[in-house]
């Protein structure tokens, strides 16, 4: 009888260590199916939320582009335009004494501080800094906008929207990645192609810094 109890026995065992291994192999799939979507990795999102994703931020970059020219309408200079906001700090500037010339004030610009939407980059916040692009205005530094670390399917979308080519044209050297407060001092954003060349906004490649194989935004804001 003890023999026939240890013979029914090994099936049974073996069935359990072949559940114990599937299950093993499940939570492992899971782990890294969880490890890669909080990522926001280059080019993970699909097509179709990619193009989503590239009309809202070409919308939110439109809408802040007219709240910027309506404040200079009312007779702000360049240096005064101020996007300090209650989300993220290091934007005061000096030079904007007064509510009006605050883009995120409800007496300014009015405008509402956004996230860029999920996984459309690796969730770095809008930057508002200052570069060079070249023709447009003169050749003074322009404010701009710019998203960093932007998806590669996202931005494909942003430059087939906004000039019809899923082409990234990548960035000659370094750019200017200093929060604005006042100062009109910076590089330039340029390609040796000259593509982005006159083009108010573009999605391209970084090169040294930001580094080449990451993905960036820019929307002019004020050109100069």
């Amino acid at each position: 009888m003890k023999i026939k109890n240890t013979i029914m026995n090994e099936p049974q065992s073996g069935n359990i260590l072949f559940y114990i291994l599937i299950a093993v192999a499940l939570l492992a799939a899971l782990s890294y199916s969880v490890a890669q979507s909080g990522r926001g990795g280059i080019g993970k999102v699909s097509e179709e939320k990619a193009a989503l994703y590239a009309t809202e931020i070409i919308e939110y970059g439109n809408i802040l582009s007219q709240a910027v020219s309506q404040i200079r309408l009312r007779g702000y200079k360049d240096i005064e335009i101020s996007f300090e906001n209650t989300k993220i700090t290091g934007y005061t500037n000096a030079n904007c004494t007064e509510d009006g010339c605050e883009i995120f004030h409800i007496n300014g610009g009015g405008i509402n501080w956004m996230h860029p939407p999920p996984n459309a980059n690796d969730g770095t916040p809008w930057l508002f800094t200052v570069n060079n692009l070249v023709n447009i205005g003169t050749t003074n530094v322009d404010s701009i906008m710019l998203l960093q670390n932007v998806d590669m399917g996202v931005c494909q979308q942003l430059n087939k929207k906004l000039h019809g080519t899923t082409t990234i044209p990548q960035e000659e050297d370094s750019i200017t990645l200093t929060k604005f407060a006042g100062t009109y001092s910076g590089l330039a954003i340029s390609d040796s192609g000259n593509v982005m060349d006159g083009s108010s906004a573009y999605c391209f490649e970084g090169n040294v810094a930001p580094a080449a194989g990451t993905y960036h935004y820019y929307q002019v804001l004020i050109a100069r």
